[in-house]
């Protein structure tokens, strides 16, 4: 109970900026009320416990008693920026600062050689030259890790398992997650939310399930309708191609498109393309594709090799590179 609790209250830390890309300091002071692990803190947070996670830094075991000594039962400020995330267990990784001059406690863990500069994701947008001058220095210098000149191997940072069929969105702030194709999802701002690879792990975090999409609930009723159903012609259903029914005109769909299941092979039809699909005469089903936006979105035609889908939660044009030859990527086939 205690751990979902922090957890929970960890998802409500997270605040982006609505300018995407630009760290900014959380309002007020924290006090770091436990060094947890030799990257991980907890602190209070509008009277929550929240376990933040230094952002851009692979410690060492001996970085826990210098973070101690730099952030413990002192007031800290935090910076967050869109693109640092949050860690496999829900954590937002942050900035961290302390004392007047506002010392930045993830380059003193570098400089310090207790931790190395973790870009493996992405370099630091605001503090790259401050990593890297620090690491520079501590190798120079040879403390720490560096001691003997050689790089001792950092403790290893846990890569998150890869997004599951089962992604779910949930507002930063908010006690629920939702499908990505519930209303209440489009709703979300485009700066204030945060997806799960699978209801579990929204639940991790501290989530319920929407009461309106029940994603729980729907994901597993689409497993055991997968595991009941025939298995539809799977020269026609796989990737880069669209699928019609020769029995019903109307229009065309995604491969993994609910109205195909129990259909038989003989009333399929596969199109390699977009283009071929609506050459046909059919139109986009609306429960699998997205492609068309609501009235008054304005169109955006996508660049050659882009994906020509509309992305939740806005319908913005999707323009990532499609995932197949169809044209459009997994997930704007209804997919994800």
């Amino acid at each position: 109970m205690r751990t979902m609790f922090l957890a929970a209250a960890s998802a409500a830390l997270v605040l982006v900026l609505a300018t995407s890309g630009h760290a900014t300091d959380i309002v007020g002071s924290h006090k770091v009320e436990e060094v947890v692990a030799p990257d991980k803190v907890r602190i209070a947070f509008n009277g929550l416990p929240v376990v933040v996670r230094l952002a851009n830094v692979k410690a060492r075991p001996e970085a826990k008693a210098a973070l101690e000594e730099l952030a413990g039962k002192k007031n800290v400020s935090l910076a967050y920026a869109d693109e640092l995330g949050v860690d496999e267990s829900g954590a937002p990784c942050v900035y961290l600062f302390v004392g007047a001059d506002r010392k930045a406690v993830n380059v003193e863990l570098v400089a310090r050689g207790v931790a190395d500069y973790d870009s493996s994701k992405a370099r630091s947008k605001l503090y790259d030259r401050d990593f890297t001058a620090a690491l520079d220095k501590a190798r120079k210098d040879k403390l720490g890790m560096w001691s003997d000149g050689t790089k001792a191997p950092p403790t290893p940072t846990p890569t998150p398992a890869p997004a599951a069929a089962g992604v779910v969105l949930a507002e930063m702030n908010s006690s629920f997650y939702h499908l990505l194709t519930c209303p209440e999802a489009g709703r979300i701002s485009a700066s204030n939310h945060v997806k799960y690879a699978s209801p579990d792990a929204a639940e991790r975090a501290g989530k319920s399930a929407c009461r309106r999409c029940q994603p729980e609930r729907a994901q597993k009723a689409e497993a055991a309708s997968q595991a009941q159903a025939p298995t539809p012609n799977a020269e026609a259903a796989k990737p880069g191609k669209l699928i019609g029914l020769k029995s019903d005109p109307t229009y065309f769909y995604s491969p993994v498109a609910p109205k195909l299941k129990g259909v038989p092979a003989s009333d399929m039809i596969g199109f390699e393309t977009l283009a071929a699909a609506k050459t046909s005469g059919r139109r986009p089903d609306p429960f699998s594709l997205r492609l068309e936006a609501p009235p008054g979105y304005p169109p955006c035609p996508p660049e050659p090799g882009e994906c020509a889908g509309r992305a939740l939660p806005y319908f913005r044009p999707c323009r990532r590179a499609p995932a197949d030859a169809s044209g459009l990527c997994l997930e704007c086939q209804g997919g994800k």
